[in-house]
């Protein structure tokens, strides 16, 4: 252990780190790095430490809440040291261990790797660096062999051998084949009838299908689910898939990119992968695939679900104060918006869990009553609206912290690095085109002029992305300053507030609530139960 490890003895953060919830269920790696970064702490010298243990993906930093939550207590000098047992538990994107080792370095706080040391040198940061990439390029190299695999076969008429099978089908892996495996596939057949003639929508032929007790589409496959259950957009998924019409695709999804994605309503979490153009579509030969369906009765199919969606549409003549502030006290979860009724007229808003829609079993958190919910919080809000002078003070103290420091500093680092690729790409260039020498190792200078342009391009992106995070923590500030200034200019006509202007507060305000049937709770940027006047 180099004797840039070492530390002073006290409290430390051990860090430890899986992807998957289904890691985290078999607990054996977060446990094994746990208890190794333990007894490498302990031969350091630390008497005490904090245990952080994440699931997340390795590629992402600033979506991680736990390794946020670490580094912001670092930086107030709570722990003197961060351990983890290797630095892909700690990142698996050089550009973010970079930013990471440097802020660590930046407050004076030493980074430690159970199974491997980390130089601190200029030479072992390029070593770790290139390391890092290597592994990366390394990853994508093997992703890219096996995509071709992929696409070659699927272009030779055969289905892919990688993958759960598609629901009411079992795959003949040597002919590339589906078979229709009659139990499933009946289901299938019932909910294209209930869809065509019942004209039932996703969400009822759903519960429907829940209430029968019919094990859903992802039973078997999901392990970490203990009771799934059927969702309305498992429904929609299947039934729009035009396998069952008889017709075969190849090359249908890929990977999400980007963040943004895995919230399209193409992304599929299960698999989590999200639907590729139609154009990119490998149409495979007829008989690959038996239809369950006539084209006929799958065409109705999406006809019918697409009028229901839009009938449903029309109906919501109420539109939803609180959507997307309302979560469930029991589980977490958001609470979406329904209506409850036994005829058009008894029908009322509500508010439900997401759990109850979701695959697995319902957390059991009660519905609220959308009316008096939303006329609940209004009360709460108005209260605050009504002493401007606690909202200012709020703002002033944003304005006075200004900026996050830890993004500020993570762009400045990004922003550095890039400017030392560029320049050193700029020598290079400058060596490459001034000199005539035959021995010149040319193709040696055109690799790393490459590698430096794609290492110009992740630092150039992950400044772009902390600066898009830097102008929403701004744009938070601008709205509560046009709330004050707004609430000023109609402190007497507070009560007449509409459905936008309520929607503005509550945005500016950042209002989070949590409910369960009749208890409910509120809080927000500013203390919302109840404001002191502070004009007595």
């Amino acid at each position: 252990m180099g004797a840039d490890q070492q530390a002073t003895p006290g409290a430390a953060i051990i860090y430890c780190r899986v992807s998957t919830k289904r890691q985290e269920d078999e607990g054996t790696s977060l446990d094994s790095q746990e208890a190794a970064c333990i007894t490498h702490a302990q031969s350091l010298g630390f008497t005490s430490w904090r245990v952080t243990r994440e699931v997340y993906s390795g590629a992402e930093l600033y979506d991680r809440p736990l390794i946020s939550r670490d580094r912001a207590d670092l930086k107030s000098g709570q722990f003197r040291a961060l351990i983890a047992y290797s630095t892909d538990r700690l990142s698996r994107d050089p550009i973010h261990l970079a930013i990471l080792a440097e802020d660590c370095q930046r407050h004076g706080i030493p980074l430690i790797f159970v199974s491997e040391p980390l130089d601190t040198t200029p030479e072992g940061q390029l070593i770790q660096y290139v390391k890092g990439y290597s592994n990366k390029m390394e990853r994508e190299k093997i992703r890219e062999r096996n995509l071709r695999g992929k696409r070659q076969r699927a272009l030779n008429g055969k289905l892919g051998n990688s993958g759960p099978d598609l629901y009411g089908y079992h795959r003949d892996r040597e002919t590339g084949k589906r078979v229709i495996y009659e139990p499933e596939a009946a289901v299938m057949r019932d909910i294209y009838t209930m869809i065509v003639t019942e004209r039932r929508g996703a969400h009822s032929v759903a519960t429907h299908l829940n209430h029968l007790g019919i094990p859903p589409a992802s039973a078997g496959k999901m392990t970490y689910v203990r009771q799934p259950r059927w969702s309305a957009t498992q429904v929609r998924r299947l039934v729009r898939h035009p396998a069952y019409k008889g017709e075969t695709y190849a090359w249908m999804f890929r990977r999400p990119a980007t963040a943004q994605e895995r919230l399209s309503p193409d992304y599929d979490p299960a698999r989590m992968r999200v639907v590729r153009p139609e154009s990119e579509w490998i149409r495979l030969p007829d008989d690959v695939t038996p239809p369950i369906v006539s084209p006929a009765v799958w065409q109705q199919a999406q006809e019918v679900l697409a009028e229901v969606h839009s009938e449903a549409a029309r109906n919501e003549t109420h539109p939803h104060l609180l959507r997307g502030f309302v979560y469930c006290a029991t589980c977490g979860r958001r609470m979406y918006t329904d209506r409850k009724g036994r005829s058009a007229q008894s029908k009322v808003d509500i508010y439900r869990c997401s759990s109850r829609v979701r695959v697995g079993q319902p957390c059991g958190g009660g519905r609220i009553v959308a009316r008096e919910l939303e006329a609940w919080v209004w009360e709460k809000v108005l209260d605050a609206l009504r002493h401007p002078e606690v909202i200012a003070a709020e703002l002033e103290r944003r304005r006075a912290e200004g900026p996050d420091e830890t993004l500020t500093a993570d762009l400045e680092t990004a922003r550095r690095e890039f400017t030392k690729r560029d320049r050193k790409q700029a020598q290079l260039l400058q060596r490459f085109t001034a000199s005539d020498d035959d021995s010149f190792p040319w193709e040696l200078v055109e690799r790393e002029i490459a590698r430096l342009e794609g290492e110009k391009v992740k630092f150039l992106s992950a400044a772009e992305k902390i600066e898009r995070r830097l102008a929403e923590q701004q744009h938070s500030v601008t709205q509560l300053d046009n709330l004050v200034a707004y609430c000023a200019r109609v402190a007497q006509n507070l009560d007449t507030f509409g459905f936008a202007e309520k929607r503005i507060a509550y945005e500016a305000l950042e209002i989070r609530i949590t409910g369960n049937s009749d208890d409910w709770d509120l809080a927000g940027s500013i203390p919302l139960d109840g404001v002191t006047d502070t004009t007595s």
